[in-house]
This record gives C-alpha cells, sequence and structure tokens, in this order.
C-alpha cells in the first residue's frame, strides 16, 4: 500500500477537525464553525459565507493570473469533474495505467474490461511493513473503457462503457467492505472463481480469506457468472474474521449511494463523524481504523468482526455513520521562551543577531522560498520575545518585502519567479517556479503551509497587511484545504478525513498508493491556516 513506513505515520491529532482559520492572516485564530454538511473550518463572516466558500473564491481566482496547466492525464475522468489530485484513488484517475488503490480494508484495481479486489498481502521487515495489491476475486464486465464519473470524500464510482454506451457502475468506499456492480441493461458478468450456495448470499474461499456475493431481485449466479439484470446490482464482500454470513448480505443488501464527513468541536476535543448513506436508507457496514476504535462514540456497534491491515486489527460497525473523538491541539505561532533566564536570553540573542547577519537571498520556488519565509518569520518572532531589537526590525522587512511579492495577485505577469497562477487545467494554485514536481499538484499543503505561516506571523504584528496579504493567502488556502468542492479547487485536496492524514503526491502514479512523505510537514500546513 505505501513505499515505506514513513508513509505509515498519522498527524499527530486524527481528527478532521483541524485549525482553518482564514480570516485572512488577521493573527486572530477564531474557533471554527462546526460543519454538518461535509465541510471542515474555514473562517465566518458576517453573512455566515465562509473566506473559502465559492461566492468568496471566485472573484479571488478571477484577479489572478490563469494559465492552461500541465497534462496530468486525467484519462480516467469524466468530463465536468474537478481533477481530484492528492486521494486515495487519484492513481486510478491520472496516467496511461490504472494503478490499485486501497480503500480499507479491500485493495482494488481496474483490470481491463473488469476490475479486481481483495483483501492487501501483509508483509513485513525490520524496516517496512507492507499491505500489497491483491486481485483475489477478478470480474469481467466487458468493458473496453472506465471512467470516475461520480465521487466524494471516501466513495467513487466508475461507469465502464463498451463501445460508448454504457455497461454499468461500480461504486467503492473506504471503510467500507462492499464493492457493488450496477448494471445497465442485463449484463452477465464473470468471476475467476466460482461463487456457490443454493441462493443469495453466494460465497467463495480464495485462500484464507471467504468472499461472499448478493444482489437485488433478479440476480442469478451459476458457476463463474453472475447475471444481473438491467438497474440491478451485485454486491461482491470480504468477510471479516469472527463475522457472520447472514448480517453481511443483510448489510449489503442496499449499495452505497455516497459518503460525507463533519466534525463539532467541545472544549478541548473534537468529534469527526463519517456518513456512509445507502439507496434505501439502512444501516451497512463500516470498518474503524485502530485510531477511530479507540475513541468511537458510546454506543457504537463494532462487533460485527475484524480485519488485518498494516494499520493494525480493522473492526466492522453497523450504521449508517461512524463518529470518534480525538483531543484538539492549539496552532502557535512561536515557541514558549518563558522558561530561559537572562544568561541564556543573551546567548540567544546573540545568536539571533549572528543569523540575522548571515541572511541569503531567498529561493524562488513554493518549496525552498517558503521554507525560508517561514524560518525568519519564526525567529521574527524569538527575536521580538527576547529583546533582539534590532534584528527584529530587520527580519520584519525582509519578510514583508518578500511576502509582497508572492502576494501580487499580478505577479506573474512580469515576473519568472516568486508569483502564483491558477492551474485552471487542473483547478489549483501553481508557483511559477515548480520544485518536486509542484505544478503536477505534489506536496502543495507543504509548500503553502509555510507561506500561510510566515503571512499570519507579520499580519498578527501589523493588521494593515491583511488586506494586502488576503487575496493570494486566501488562494494558497483553498488550493489545500477547500471546504467544499467550488469549481474552482477540489474539497479538502489534500487531507482524508477517513485515515486522518494528508497525502503528498497529486497523481500517486504507484502500484502501492498514495504517500504522506512528511507528517510534520503536514501539520506545519494545517498551523499555518491556523496562526
Amino acid at each position: 500500500m505505501t513505499r515505506s513506513s514513513r508513509h505509515l505515520m498519522r498527524v499527530a491529532t486524527p481528527a478532521l477537525a483541524f485549525a482553518m482559520a482564514l480570516s485572512a492572516c488577521s493573527g486572530s485564530t477564531p474557533s471554527p464553525s462546526p460543519s454538518s454538511s461535509g465541510s471542515g473550518a474555514s473562517a465566518s463572516s458576517a453573512n455566515g459565507v465562509t473566506a473559502l466558500s465559492a461566492a468568496k473564491i471566485k472573484p479571488l481566482v478571477s484577479s489572478i493570473g490563469s494559465q492552461a496547466g500541465a497534462d496530468l492525464k486525467p484519462a480516467r475522468l469524466a468530463s465536468g469533474l474537478t481533477p481530484p489530485t492528492n486521494k486515495w484513488f487519484s492513481g486510478l484517475v491520472f496516467g496511461g495505467t490504472a494503478q490499485p488503490i486501497f480503500p480499507l480494508p479491500m485493495s482494488f484495481g481496474l483490470s481491463g474490461p473488469g476490475f479486481s479486489f481483495g483483501l492487501p498481502v501483509i508483509t513485513s521487515s525490520d524496516k517496512t511493513i507492507m499491505g500489497g495489491y491483491r486481485p483475489s476475486i477478478q470480474v469481467g464486465a466487458g468493458a473496453d473503457s472506465w471512467q470516475v464519473t461520480r465521487y466524494d470524500e471516501m466513495s467513487v464510482t466508475f461507469t465502464g462503457r463498451k463501445g460508448g454506451s454504457p455497461i454499468g457502475t461500480v461504486t467503492i468506499a473506504q471503510g467500507s467492505p462492499f464493492i457493488t456492480f450496477t448494471a445497465a441493461g442485463q449484463r452477465q458478468i464473470t468471476t475467476n472463481l466460482p461463487f456457490a450456495g443454493s441462493g443469495s448470499p453466494w460465497a467463495v474461499q480464495a485462500g484464507e480469506d471467504r468472499y461472499g456475493l448478493t444482489g437485488s431481485e433478479g440476480v442469478s449466479v451459476s458457476g463463474g457468472t453472475v447475471t444481473v439484470p438491467d438497474r440491478g446490482h451485485a454486491t461482491f464482500y470480504v468477510m471479516p474474521e469472527g463475522g457472520d454470513a447472514a448480517t453481511m448480505a443483510a448489510l449489503a443488501a442496499s449499495p452505497l449511494k455516497a459518503t460525507a464527513s463533519s466534525y463539532t468541536l467541545s472544549g478541548s476535543t473534537a468529534t469527526t463523524r463519517l456518513s456512509y448513506t445507502t439507496q434505501n436508507g439502512s444501516p451497512t457496514g463500516i470498518v474503524a481504523l485502530p485510531h477511530q476504535q479507540a475513541g468511537l462514540v458510546a454506543g457504537q456497534s463494532c462487533d460485527l468482526g475484524r480485519y488485518r491491515s498494516i494499520l493494525g486489527t480493522l473492526k466492522l460497525c453497523r450504521g449508517t455513520a461512524m463518529s470518534w473523538t480525538t483531543p484538539t491541539r492549539p496552532a502557535t505561532a512561536q515557541l514558549d521562551l518563558s522558561g530561559l533566564d537572562d544568561t541564556r536570553r543573551a546567548t540567544l540573542r546573540k545568536q539571533v543577531d549572528a543569523d540575522v547577519q548571515a541572511f541569503k537571498p531567498y529561493p524562488a520556488d513554493t518549496y525552498f522560498g517558503g521554507k525560508a519565509l517561514y524560518r525568519d518569520a519564526q525567529l521574527y518572532t524569538i527575536a521580538k520575545q527576547i529583546g533582539a531589537t534590532s534584528s527584529a526590525t530587520a527580519l520584519r522587512t525582509r519578510i514583508v518585502a518578500q511576502l509582497n511579492q508572492w502576494a501580487n495577485p499580478a505577479g506573474c505577469g512580469g515576473r519568472t519567479s516568486l508569483c502564483f497562477y491558477y492551474d485552471r487545467t487542473n483547478k489549483g494554485i501553481v508557483g511559477l517556479t515548480h520544485s518536486f514536481g509542484s505544478e503536477q499538484f505534489n506536496d502543495h499543503h507543504f509548500h503553502y503551509g509555510y507561506l500561510l505561516y510566515a503571512a499570519g506571523v507579520m499580519a498578527a504584528d501589523d493588521p494593515s497587511l491583511v488586506e494586502k496579504l488576503r487575496p493570494v493567502m486566501t488562494l494558497l488556502a483553498a488550493d489545500i484545504a477547500s471546504p467544499s468542492d467550488t469549481g474552482a479547487f477540489p474539497q479538502r485536496r489534500n487531507f482524508d478525513p477517513y485515515v486522518s492524514h494528508s497525502w503528498a503526491s497529486g497523481t500517486s502514479p504507484f502500484a502501492d498508493g498514495n504517500n504522506q512523505e512528511s507528517a510534520s510537514e503536514a501539520v506545519n500546513a494545517w498551523v499555518g491556516l491556523g496562526v
């Protein structure tokens, strides 16, 4: 599932509610409004329109220069959908070859005319825990192409076509053990292993795992052939250890329709809620990850069985939603130096002055340029706290001058660096000087978190900077953390509410899933949004 063990790390606070106070670098950190519709926290305005809403973002996008972006090859994305970069399923969308993805507890792949799935293969060494793609059940559907025709944060629907005509759809979701094929016209699909039984549910053993199959009225199974009537559905699933076949079949009876995420804040805790909507509104099976299990809200029923995974033992729950509570952590803009005595403060002043004297030109790209601004902004907060007045003044002058260049919406019209443009092809903000594949939407939250932090720190000291910095800094925030899909930006480009951490690769061209790369820089991005 991942390329190395570092990609398995979760962020320090595994909850949807990361602090996103974007009253655009005002220096204050208002509490975000609780969300009930899948939107993340953002700064509220008096009329209830958030700083990152479509109404607020549209004129800002119009004010910044736009360019055609890199060809990310969204070969399996239907027209009209916002390109889903940095998602758990990006590898199935972009590139010439569809990559496997990992909607735990399953692994899943598109395979020529059909699709395949199975519990991941778990292996370990002294350095790595791997959960590789396992196509235990291979389904032939007769398609000659597949496209993503609908997606939300945790679920995806693929439409298969033959000769341009739809043959049916496949819906999968993170945290769901169910994979549903819905037929367009009566269809016969095939399986590599024959499902058996006297009627629904049918079952087959694949190695150490047992898979089930149920469906709507009119579905029939004969060996390796499954007949699905027009607009009927067949749902495949993997049985959990300790699970009951009749219970699983009942939960699979109504196909998954959509998912959503929301949260509430109470004191020093955040409660994240993941909702799974079925076609008839009935309960379904939802798989709880270990960090979710630790804080499940009282009354959640998670006793339907267990699945193995690289993250540990997963538990299967029954319901239409799953909620868990986790402690919140405040985003702080400066180090706490209150414990330093006079001697140490004097030593630190000497070092700060030396660092300021060793200034080097800022790099031009968004990553190293942003990181250098972050470093200087933090040094500025230290200089102020220890009374290094002349160094603080020099730092402020240097930082504000650089920020003003980055924050000029028209900057790319007259410069070849230190500016941003709107990528109208791929729906996002890109720095003109690329680094680490930023034009392919790699690592945007790493880069932009540094710039947002620096802007927040400086505007907290001088509120007159807010209006000048606001347009571009709000666009950077929208790029990585829009609470909803505005058409200009996807919903929460980098953050994944199910696994509770970020994804770094834009197109995820890997057979082992997307990667997180740097948990610390991801956390810093959310700190940058909150200061």
